[in-house]
């Protein structure tokens, strides 16, 4: 039987999509008959011109705009019509979505015109998006998607393949949220893969490397999850724990990968931290260096994210160095303990000083990110944060201000323990405001400009989205002012504060359309005229 995979715009085309290189071949290894289809990097070169710049990383928000995707697809017709007729052509009974919140509206969209030629297409939807705490219950309530996955996707996908080839559609299975008789069914998460060494290597065969930005660069994930438990990060929720890959199996995907494709020489791995398991990490420079030395394997590049450890120490960093890494993003987010401590980073602001200033000596670039408003973030604190900058200065190489200033997540800690944090309960993922009204979206944009202008001052070179903060400033601050001035007759999928004057009340969920465009929305579309999708128990 085959499985279309497919991965929809926006989402980057600097490389090619791990996720779909990732299930694939596990699905080969069941003797499935998989196909990657990279649909995003498709619709790109089949794009007009004038919409090409919207791929763009720092212009994905382009993406989560209900006119601007209705208005693409609108403009692009013949031509998606033609890329949806190229995935019905495989006669795949089932077809898989890897789902981000940049091209959460454009995998509706093309669900939908799937859906409308060949309504026996079982559409399943999978990635960090589909979390039911993130949005992946608003996905099904659209009637084309039939399933989300939960968590990691290589045991659900050959899961819902075995009953598709057996059945003929699905039903309960362990690893997904399914619709059945007007309700949504929870069967709870496969158990997680311990074992990761025991994966097949990301197979990129599907793609055509030369139609990248970045020709000669892949992605690879060397571990999952993450064990800090930062109280505003989602990030780690799509795994279950963390656990990592030995430090052999990661050279042995290299040098695969580097046999397989011999124009590449830059690896980006994406993992949430590459440092959890120091272990693995040395390692892998080892066996990187050594084999490079003896001529068994060509010189490479690669960049990671890791997090401040004492355990970052000028040995090892050097030996990183050697082994090729160019890049290490490190997430600060302020210069203050206080906030540092309230956050649950679990690092001390002077070991971050000197592991940023080691960094930068051993010759690996020092990028660091900042977040503006933390709740309890006082004017003191952002002022630390500032001093912060400006005595490692010379040992910062890129600075990323956090665009979402200090967004709320849904079900982050943040969120679930919102009065702990002197917060409302239920708060606005923008527009939240603490209880004393001293930390607003204002406060918080005013912090993220002086921070701009602080990095600017020190000539450090920014990076990141940041650029459309200041770009848009006055449209986002009108979008901030509707929204203050029209809360009392805003209805918005039960995220909506509503000032009574003393606590904060919440409008429930209905069943229509929503009566305000919120610029932060993805517009659900296509809500049922009758009661709303109840979530069973597993």
């Amino acid at each position: 039987m085959k499985v279309a995979l497919t991965i929809c715009p926006g989402w980057t085309r600097i490389k090619p999509p791990l996720s779909l290189a990732l299930l694939a071949p596990v699905l080969h290894a069941q003797n499935y008959d998989a196909h990657a289809i990279d649909l995003n990097n498709l619709l790109y070169h089949a794009s007009r011109e004038e919409y090409k710049a919207q791929w763009e990383q720092e212009n994905e928000f382009y993406w989560t705009n209900p006119a601007f995707v209705s208005k693409f697809i609108r403009d692009h017709k013949q031509v998606i019509d033609t890329h949806v007729n190229l995935i019905l052509d495989l006669e795949s009974p089932l077809i898989g979505f890897s789902v981000y919140y940049p091209n959460q509206l454009m995998t509706i969209e093309i669900a939908r015109l799937i859906k409308e030629k060949d309504r026996s297409k079982i559409i399943v939807c999978g990635g960090p998006q589909c979390m039911p705490e993130l949005g992946g219950i608003e996905l099904l309530r659209h009637k084309w998607i039939d399933a989300i996955a939960l968590y990691e996707g290589e045991r659900t996908i050959v899961a819902l393949a075995n009953m598709v080839e057996e059945r003929k559609k699905i039903d309960y299975c362990k690893g997904i949220v399914f619709k059945k008789d007007g309700s949504l069914v929870n069967c709870g998460p496969q158990e997680a893969i311990l074992n990761i060494d025991s994966l097949p290597f990301a197979d990129f065969s599907y793609f055509t490397l030369q139609k990248y930005a970045n020709q000669n660069e892949l992605p690879l994930l060397a571990s999952r999850g993450c064990f800090w438990n930062c109280a505003f990060c989602v990030g780690k929720l799509n795994w279950q724990g963390y656990r990592s890959q030995s430090g052999e199996r990661v050279f042995k995907e290299v040098v695969h990968q580097l046999q397989k494709y011999p124009e590449v020489n830059f690896f980006s791995f994406h993992d949430c931290l590459i440092n959890g398991n120091i272990s693995m990490l040395e390692r892998f420079c080892e066996l990187v260096i050594d084999h490079r030395k003896n001529g068994y394997m060509k010189p490479i590049q690669w960049w990671c994210q890791a997090v401040i450890r004492p355990e970052m120490t000028t040995v090892l960093l050097e030996k990183m160095k050697e082994a090729g890494c160019q890049r290490i993003s490190y997430g600060i987010e302020s210069g203050s303990q206080k906030v540092i401590d309230l956050m649950g980073k679990q690092f001390i602001i002077s070991v971050a000083s000197e592991v940023i200033r080691n960094t930068h000596k051993s010759g690996i670039k020092v990028v660091t990110n900042f977040m503006f408003g933390f709740p309890g973030e006082e004017e003191d604190d952002f002022e630390q944060t500032l001093e912060f900058i400006e005595r490692n200065k010379d040992h910062i190489d890129e600075l990323l201000p956090v665009e979402g200033l200090c967004v709320i997540e849904r079900d982050s800690r943040l969120y679930k323990e919102a009065k702990h944090y002197g917060l409302y309960s239920n708060p606005h993922p923008h527009y939240w405001k603490t209880k004393d009204g001293k930390n607003t979206y204002l406060e918080r944009f005013r912090r993220f400009e002086a921070l701009v202008s602080k990095a600017s001052a020190s000539r450090i070179f920014l990076t990141g989205a940041y650029k459309k903060n200041i770009d848009s400033k006055k449209i986002f601050l009108s979008d901030y002012n509707n929204y203050c001035s029209s809360i009392a007759f805003n209805i918005c999928n039960g995220l909506i504060q509503k000032s009574t004057g003393q606590e904060y009340a919440f409008i429930w969920e209905i069943t229509s359309q929503c009566n305000f465009a919120c610029p932060y929305c993805q517009a659900i579309n296509d809500y049922p005229s009758s009661s709303p999708l109840k979530l069973l128990p597993r």
